[in-house]
């Protein structure tokens, strides 16, 4: 089964990771400044127009996006090298299909939300005329408010467009996989959406299990360090790092917050790793799959006449051709 075979795999791509990690961070880096000098160039060569600030507006999200892909792309990228499979493109070939993916991932979000909020305010007797003037004159606090009406129904709303975006980001994993290595499990050059729910049941076992994971991964720790008589040393590094991440204290370093975050670092990047070795399993499969079938089809395209006649006398006896 494919997501019991992803467990030990991610972690043969979790320690890559981690050499690579640094190198990633400051290749985003270099590509946000970058950005944002083109940004500053586009808003005042166009006079600090609404075109202006459009074009940067626009060149933020799509570096946003990017950010958000990337690091799932450079995952899949080491589950693929790892069993054998080259790159058609270098790292920086990465950028643009990440911006496009990470703007599906961003605009699927937006417009589940927004059907969900629409029916969710129809379903509390709001009419389609009450919604327009409610978000035209109300203030965000009242609307807010508003939203908070039906706790109970609310969740409801939420749980599904949690459901439905899960089911999402499972089916485009296989083409994600495709974009990080640069073909597709044909061996054709990567078509957009190619292999889209490819392997889903595994891949949302997979997802389900990194969100169930990450939902407990700190209760859990304290829970662990009570055991070791070290819990309240945990809740207190736990609380000076939310008082900083708040800016409620100045920052500061000591060993003991490394640690921690190094851990939440370590932790984040497995995640990651889980998924990408699920998404490269189904993706070799499919591979291997395609593999087969063209050795397949250049067998019978090489046989030599007579060997032809008698593969076709053992299909079809009675029917060979003469």
């Amino acid at each position: 089964m494919i997501a019991l075979r992803a467990i030990p795999f991610s972690f043969n791509i979790l320690w890559q990771y981690i050499i690579v990690f640094p190198i990633m961070v400051c290749g985003l880096a270099g590509l946000s400044f970058l950005a944002i000098i083109v940004a500053f160039q586009l808003f005042f060569r166009s006079g600090s127009s609404e075109a202006g600030a459009f074009a940067v507006g626009a060149l933020f999200v799509t570096l946003l996006a990017a950010i958000y892909s990337f690091p799932m792309l450079i995952g899949m990228r080491l589950g693929l090298t790892t069993r054998g499979h080259k790159p058609a493109g270098n790292f920086w070939s990465l950028i643009i299909p990440a911006s496009g993916y990470g703007l599906l991932v961003g605009l699927m979000t937006a417009l589940i939300s927004l059907a969900l909020a629409f029916f969710y305010m129809r379903s509390i007797s709001m009419s389609v005329t009450d919604i327009r003037v409610l978000f035209e004159n109300a203030s965000p606090g009242y609307i807010a408010r508003y939203m908070l009406s039906d706790i109970p129904l609310l969740v409801k709303f939420a749980v599904i467009g949690w459901v439905i975006f899960t089911a999402f980001y499972a089916a485009l994993l296989v083409p994600l996989a495709s974009v990080a290595i640069g073909r597709d499990p044909s061996g054709n050059p990567h078509t957009p959406f190619a292999g889209f729910g490819a392997g889903f049941v595994p891949l949302l076992a997979l997802v389900l299990l990194g969100y169930t994971l990450s939902e407990i991964s700190v209760p859990a720790t304290e829970w662990f360090a009570g055991l070791i008589g070290q819990g309240d040393r945990l809740a207190g590094i736990l609380t000076i790092i939310d008082l900083m991440a708040d800016d409620q204290i100045p920052l500061h370093w000591n060993w003991e917050i490394g640690t921690v975050l190094i851990m939440g670092l370590i932790f984040w990047l497995w995640t990651i790793s889980l998924l990408s070795a699920g998404a490269t399993l189904v993706y070799i499969d499919r591979f291997d799959k395609h593999k087969a079938e063209r050795a397949e089809r250049m067998k019978v395209e090489r046989l030599a006449p007579e060997e032809a006649r008698a593969l076709w006398k053992q299909r079809m006896p009675g029917h060979a051709p003469t």
